[in-house]
Formats: C-alpha cells, sequence, structure tokens
C-alpha cells in the first residue's frame, strides 16, 4: 500500500506560502530572504489566512531593509492582492501606528491606491484621519479625487478639520479642495434626527473649541469665499460665542434647509439677544424664509429656563423689518398660537406679568386675539389685568365658540351680544353653575340661597348694560369697554356691570 501522506504534504508546501520565508520575514532575515529566493522559492503564495509577504511584513513591523528588498521583487510577487479579511498592503498599512512608512514605500513603488475601505473611505481619507501628510500629498500627486466623499458624505477636508491638523489643511487647500463643498452632519432632539449640511467652515467653527489654532481659517483676508450653514450660526448664538460677530464680518453666504430654519424656530429661547438683534439685522431674508416655510407653533412654547431671553428675542423679532410677515403669520395661522402661550404659561404656573408684557407687546403689533384665547386666560388667571386689557381688543371667531357650555361664562364678558337671560335659564353642569351663580341667580339655585328672585343690584345691572348697549350702538366688547370707561359712575358700579365683582357666593 502506498503512503500518500508525503504527496499531501508537498501539495500543500506548494499552495502556501514556505514557512522559511514567514520565519524569514519574522526574524528581519534579509539574507536568509535573498538565498530563498536565489533558490526558486515562490514569495508569491499566501499564508492560510490569504496574507503575501507585504501584509505579513506590515503585520510584524518588518525592519525597512526586510520590506524595502520585499520591494525589488515587485517582477515576481503582486503588492495589490487582498486577504481573506479582505484587506490590500496598503490598506493593512493603515491599520498599524508605524504603518506610515510602509504606505508610502508602497505608493511610490506603484500599488493600486483606488481601492476601497470600509465605510466608503479611500486610502486619502485614511491617511487624512491618521495625520500622514507626506502620504497623503503621494496619493494626490498619484491622482486620487480630492473631493471623493466617503459614506459620511464627507470630503478630506472635512476629514482634516476633525483631526485639527493645520499643516494637512493648508496642503488640501494647496491642492485645490473645495472648502464649500458641504457635508452633512445629524444631530439628534426632542423631535428626531435633523441633518445638517456643513461647509468646511462650519467644521471649523464647531472644532474651534477643541482646535483653537483652527481660527486662521476664519481671517478676513483669508482668499476664499466663506459659505456657512445657518446652523453654525446657531450655535454661536447659543452658545454666546464671540465668533458670531467674526462669522457676520467674513461670511460671504449663509446656505440653509428647512431643518435648519426649523432649528433656529425651536432654539429661539436660547440665543443670545444682542447676537439674535444683529442677525435680524443683517439676515432678514433668512427670517423672511423661516416665517414662510416653517410652522410658527413652536414660538409659543418657550424654555422656563430662559424666558428673559425668549421674550427679549420675541420683542426683537416683532421690531424687525420682518415684523409684518410674523404678525400676518400668526393671524393667518388656524392653531391659536396666543392661545397655546397662555395655556403653556398658565399650565407651568408661571408669572401673569410676564405674560401680560409678551401678550401685549404682540397686541400693539397687531396680532389678532380669539375667544378661544380670552376663555383659557379666564379660566386660568381670572379676571387678571391682562384680561382687563384684552377686553378692549377686536376678538375673532367668537361664533366658534357659541355652543360650547364650557365657554358661556367667559363669553359673557366679551359678548356684548350675548343674552344675560339665555344664559341664566340653561341648564348647566355643576361647575360652569357655580361659576355663573355667583353673578346670577339661576333658577336652578335660587332655593338654595334663599332669593326666590334676582337681587335689585342684579337686575339693575343687567338693564344698565342693555341700555349702554344700545344707546351707545355697541357691537363688540372693545366699544363696551371704552365707553364704560368713560362714564361718569362710580369705579365700583363699573366693576359690578362689566362682571369684575361678584354678586352672590354659595
Amino acid at each position: 500500500m502506498v503512503d500518500k501522506a508525503p504527496s499531501i504534504s508537498m501539495e500543500l508546501e506548494q499552495y502556501y506560502l514556505s514557512l522559511e520565508v514567514i520565519e524569514a520575514i519574522q526574524n528581519n532575515d534579509v539574507p536568509r530572504l535573498k538565498l530563498l529566493h536565489k533558490c526558486g522559492t515562490d514569495f508569491n503564495m499566501c499564508d492560510e489566512d490569504g496574507n503575501t509577504v507585504f501584509h505579513l511584513a506590515i503585520q510584524n513591523h518588518a525592519k525597512l531593509d526586510t520590506f524595502e528588498y520585499l520591494l525589488t521583487l515587485d517582477d515576481v510577487i503582486t503588492k495589490d492582492d487582498f486577504n481573506s479579511v479582505p484587506r490590500t498592503p496598503i490598506q493593512e498599512a493603515f491599520r498599524i501606528n508605524s504603518g506610515e512608512i510602509y504606505a508610502s514605500r508602497l505608493i511610490e513603488s506603484g500599488c493600486r491606491v483606488d481601492c476601497f475601505y470600509p465605510r466608503g473611505s479611500k486610502v486619502l481619507h485614511l491617511a487624512v484621519k491618521n495625520k500622514w501628510i507626506e502620504v497623503a500629498e503621494l496619493l494626490i500627486e498619484r491622482g486620487i479625487n480630492i473631493e471623493y466623499r466617503n459614506d459620511n458624505v464627507e470630503t478630506t477636508l472635512h476629514l482634516a478639520v476633525k483631526t485639527g491638523d493645520i499643516d494637512i489643511l493648508w496642503m488640501l487647500l494647496f491642492y485645490g479642495a473645495n472648502p464649500n463643498n458641504k457635508c452633512v452632519h445629524c444631530f439628534a432632539n426632542e423631535n428626531g434626527r435633523i441633518y445638517m449640511h456643513l461647509t468646511f467652515f462650519d467644521l471649523v467653527v464647531k472644532q474651534l473649541t477643541t482646535y483653537p489654532t483652527l481660527e486662521i481659517f476664519l481671517d478676513p483676508f483669508y482668499c476664499y469665499e466663506k459659505n456657512f450653514s445657518l446652523f453654525t450660526f446657531i450655535e454661536a448664538m447659543e452658545k454666546g460665542s464671540p465668533i458670531f460677530y467674526k462669522l457676520i464680518e467674513i461670511t460671504c453666504d449663509i446656505h440653509f434647509t428647512c431643518d435648519e430654519l426649523m432649528a433656529l424656530i425651536r432654539k429661539f429661547s436660547f440665543l443670545n439677544p444682542k447676537m439674535w438683534r444683529l442677525f435680524t439685522q443683517e439676515c432678514d431674508y433668512i427670517l423672511e424664509e423661516m416665517l414662510c416655510r416653517c410652522r410658527l407653533d413652536d414660538f409659543f412654547f418657550p424654555d422656563l429656563n430662559h424666558l428673559h431671553n425668549y421674550t427679549q428675542n420675541l420683542f426683537i423679532l416683532l421690531e424687525s423689518s420682518v415684523s409684518d410677515t410674523f404678525v400676518q403669520g400668526i393671524n393667518a395661522s388656524f392653531l391659536a398660537l396666543p392661545t397655546r402661550l397662555i395655556k403653556y404659561f398658565a399650565e407651568r404656573r408661571e408669572s401673569v406679568d410676564l405674560l401680560c408684557q409678551i401678550l401685549c407687546c404682540m397686541l400693539s403689533y397687531g396680532i389678532d386675539i380669539n375667544a378661544d384665547a380670552l376663555n383659557v386666560l379666564y379660566v386660568s388667571f381670572g379676571y387678571c389685568d391682562l384680561f382687563k386689557i384684552m377686553l378692549h381688543m377686536d376678538i375673532k371667531e367668537m361664533e366658534r365658540y357659541a355652543g360650547k357650555e364650557e365657554c358661556v361664562f367667559s363669553r359673557l364678558l366679551f359678548d356684548i351680544n350675548l343674552s344675560a337671560e339665555s344664559v341664566i335659564s340653561k341648564t348647566y353642569d355643576e361647575p360652569i353653575a357655580y361659576e355663573i351663580s355667583q353673578y346670577f341667580t339661576l333658577p336652578k339655585f335660587r332655593l338654595m340661597q334663599g332669593f326666590p328672585v334676582p337681587t335689585l343690584l342684579e337686575l339693575a345691572r343687567n338693564r344698565a348694560r342693555e341700555y349702554i348697549t344700545k344707546k351707545f350702538k355697541i357691537k363688540n366688547s372693545r366699544g363696551f369697554y371704552t365707553i364704560l370707561r368713560a362714564l361718569p359712575i362710580a369705579e365700583f358700579h363699573k366693576k359690578i356691570i362689566s362682571f369684575e365683582v361678584k354678586l352672590y357666593s354659595l
């Protein structure tokens, strides 16, 4: 019987790279490598993991003379094979700290440089990430596309900013990298993920806290046109960074997306008021786009920890060149935005004085108030000073709430055409009946109060309201309360007629 073991061993030895070659590379034994090559050993085989002699030399941190000798054999061995990972030798070089010299020599010897690396990066991106400026320069001179984007839509220039390496940045710009190309920056907030399109200069600003030396690229005399994203300005205003003033000075254009316009509204409470004022003066075209393209309801959810900022910024917006557009947008909205602001303050038990300050400013610029706002304000804060002020306004959309019992009493205060008799003749739920019974002797509660009929004071008040309305042909609350204020009667009587004073108490 013939023993087949020796023949199988010989086949494996022929298929795989010789163990003697592997040991010689590991030991940096160049004389032995030369002898093996002279004896006809095949250097073009791989080990069990598909590694060529170049892979093995890089993985074992071979000395330069060993690596140089292997490069002299390029007529019989290839430098571009993939191992089982798969990686080419040059890709392998980027995985180790001492790989710069291997990568440089492979490029100079003519290896392929157009191979892709995981996540879409090319070797130029890897060179920039590793801060290997000589390797990066060699790759560019070999013709690699300097504007190629990886899976994060980043060019090498964008990646260089993140490393903070000034020399590589200057080198890329020298070779013609376009600083106005945009990459995508993603961040998450309470409304989900937002994607910002940032230029090189945007990224420089974002990295200034980490690498202050990058400020050199914002020099006003720098030759490139500087285009920034709106997101960069938002961040600068939010942080109150002095760099904001320099951005305003040197920018040639501010590009923006709808997401960024919405971010400007969401960050409204956090913006530095002084910077926001300058921004409204210099960039009113962006504000016009924001007011035309975005929902305005987020304006009315201020951050409670930044109410002072919010108030100042709102006043600045109302004083700006886009004030008319802002007011028209609010008045045209079906969202009852002032009502939302009142509810927001009420739910969080915030000061009605600050709410009064904000709404009075809005009213002075022509923002409409509807019946719902009056109802919410009365239910939340009672017959407060702000409610009295709003009674002198033109109140819109009262007919929308005519059939809602929960609005009946508040409507009675500002709807001068609503009959008191029609109100007290109906049957109401307990809370509503209790509220109204403090001003009227309701049939349902007369016996409980011990009053079989309304008092003369209540009847006189009701007739006085009717008389004033007919005498002066009043059609709305604004006219009624304006006339009432001018009548030569006691202030206490005016309060009775306007329902400011309760007549009964259960």
